[in-house]
């Protein structure tokens, strides 16, 4: 079985004194290089909504990222959705 070689900016948690700083940095790693924690892209460039949009058709459970990383998720799909 082949083995996926580890993210090189991830730190070893295994044998870390502090467990949760390592884990923290691991996170905030994760969120930009791996899911890319940008806002939400509206025809082809990020949006500069600021709060949930307030336009456009909305499917139950949609995430949503605003301009300043704020994130939401559709509760009541609709146009614009809750």
């Amino acid at each position: 079985m082949a083995t996926i070689p580890p993210h090189p900016r991830l730190k070893d948690v295994e044998n870390a004194a502090n467990f949760m700083a390592p884990v923290q940095d691991n996170f905030e790693v994760l969120a930009v290089d791996v899911a890319k924690w940008e806002p939400t892209y509206q025809k082809g460039s990020p949006t500069t909504v600021i709060g949930p949009p307030n336009s456009v058709t909305h499917v139950l459970d949609e995430f949503w990222r605003d301009a300043l990383d704020g994130e939401f998720r559709c509760t009541v799909a609709g146009t614009p959705g809750t």
